[in-house]
């Protein structure tokens, strides 16, 4: 199953270019490199995650795309049971793949967990808060 925006935050997202060859739909996890929009595709890309895309892109368009960087969506989750503000960590997934996201294990981190759940789930509501993070754009105090 795709994932599902729930409520977005107005003013957090921001407008990115689009690399060449890249095939975007609303929903898509965004990996931000090398100065590009491009689809999510590794655990290890939490680094460069950028948020979930909020427009379509086709084949060849290097058009600018809405990347939401604050939301709340539901997703397809590896099955298990979830705390509330669990961390999450891309699992699998990419343009022909549905994304699912599993327990971070304290490492690689894109989202957090908004619902408690004592029995297996294999779907999710989950917080994405790229900021938050302070990945790609780092926080000091």
């Amino acid at each position: 199953m795709v994932v599902q925006i729930v409520k977005y935050f107005q003013g957090n997202s921001v407008m990115a270019e689009v690399a060449s060859a890249t095939v975007l739909e609303k929903g898509f996890f965004i990996s931000y490199e090398s100065n590009k929009a491009v689809v999510m595709d590794l655990v290890t890309d939490d680094a460069t995650f950028l948020g979930i895309c909020n427009d379509d892109s086709a084949n060849g368009d290097t058009d600018d795309v809405e990347v939401l960087l604050k939301c709340e969506i539901r997703v397809d989750v590896v099955s298990a049971t979830y705390s509330i503000l669990q961390g999450l960590k891309y699992s699998a997934g990419s343009a022909t793949v549905d994304y699912k996201l599993v327990d971070d294990g304290s490492a690689n981190t894109i989202a957090f967990s908004l619902e408690e759940k004592t029995s297996a789930v294999t779907r999710l509501k989950v917080l994405i808060d790229v900021v938050a993070l302070g990945k790609l754009a780092a926080v000091s105090a």
